[in-house]
């Protein structure tokens, strides 16, 4: 599945997201499986996500493969 620029996922497996950004002080910490986030950035089968809280602070930016990522777009 390719997913869209701005597309919401979820994390589904965790074999190599790596954290590209610190998010903000405070709520900062790594990707965990279940996590939701919007892409971000596209680079071939890699995506870059970002999940927030629900005040819009960063929690974590990081980068996986297509296949550690699942849509959550059936779920809105």
């Amino acid at each position: 599945m390719k997913f869209r620029l701005l597309e919401p996922v979820r994390v589904a497996r965790l074999s190599g997201g790596r954290l590209v950004a610190p998010g903000t002080r405070g709520v900062s910490r790594p990707p965990r499986v279940g996590d939701e986030g919007a892409v971000v950035l596209t680079k071939g089968d890699r995506y870059t996500v970002e999940c927030t809280t629900e005040r819009g602070e960063t929690i974590w930016v990081a980068d996986f493969r297509e296949d550690e990522l699942c849509s959550t777009m059936h779920d809105m």
